[in-house]
């Protein structure tokens, strides 16, 4: 079986990766959600010295009304078929290649339909665009079981493209409020020797209305991310059963005590 791995190499921070020039971002997935994570991550590159102000988003190409969607993007500055109505960054350009779009990215930020996130990471594996000290995180929504057991989206970027880590960022988050600059929360998932590079992220997401935290725990973000959507049904359960508040709050405590245990018997060190 052919290999994309390459030697392993010293780690190197991202701070020392600065030091020779800003970082350049790349956004995998141009969807409702993608590009209200691009129009976020070009604002805040445009305004910082960390980052390079040009943000590359991966475009699936399409064609609207005998358009290309990269060229309506990159010219009227809209993803109309996405999330229309809402004027992204001029200094976020689309590219309908992803190799090209991630080519030399020291940040990857994915966020695209999971189904397809093996196949793209083998192809930029393949390509060996990707720089050893990158970093990458995952807004990728649920989890996929293999073998029997429930697998991170966050882990498989990680090891196929053979970098140093891949952080997660989750939240009660519908793309077309955050779009409106409604008040919203998500938080950062990374691992305990990350957090500088925890703290960088956090400079590429946060805005006065996206407000990110930040926790040494990646496997946690995700579990409890994808887990919640099931106590939130249950929930809502309670209010068509016509239940009350009572009722309602002792499924939710029992809720987030199964999702900690769930996490705690799948996956190591889940502190969320």
């Amino acid at each position: 079986m052919e290999s994309f791995l390459r030697p392993i190499q010293p780690k190197r921070s991202l701070f020392q990766v600065l030091q020779k020039g800003p970082l350049r971002v790349a956004v995998i997935g141009s969807g409702n959600w993608g590009s209200v994570i691009g129009k976020i991550c070009a604002q805040n590159a445009e305004r910082s010295y960390v980052f390079h102000d040009q943000v590359r988003m991966w475009v699936f190409e399409e064609m609207i009304e005998g358009q290309k969607l990269t060229d309506i993007i990159n010219q009227k500055h809209e993803n109309v078929k996405y999330l229309p109505g809402h004027k992204l960054p001029d200094n976020l350009v689309a590219v309908p290649d992803v190799v090209e779009a991630c080519r030399g990215a020291d940040l990857l930020v994915f966020v695209m339909p999971h189904q397809f996130v093996a196949k793209v990471c083998d192809q930029l594996a393949k390509a060996n665009v990707v720089p050893s000290h990158a970093r990458a995180i995952s807004l990728l929504k649920g989890l996929y079981v293999e073998g029997g057991r429930p697998q991170l989206f966050s882990d498989t970027i990680r090891s196929k493209l053979n970098i140093v880590e891949c952080a997660a960022l989750s939240g009660a988050n519908v793309a077309n409020d955050v779009a409106r600059e409604e008040f919203a929360e998500a938080t950062i998932g990374h691992s305990p020797d990350e957090t500088d590079t925890a703290l960088i992220w956090q400079q590429l997401f946060d805005k006065p209305y996206f407000k990110v935290n930040t926790l040494p725990d990646v496997a946690g973000v995700q579990l409890c991310g994808a887990v919640k959507n099931v106590v939130a049904l249950a929930a809502g359960f309670c209010d068509g059963l016509g239940l009350g508040t009572n009722t309602k709050s002792a499924i939710i405590r029992l809720g987030v005590e199964e999702m900690k245990q769930f996490g705690m018997i799948f996956f190591d060190n889940v502190i969320a």
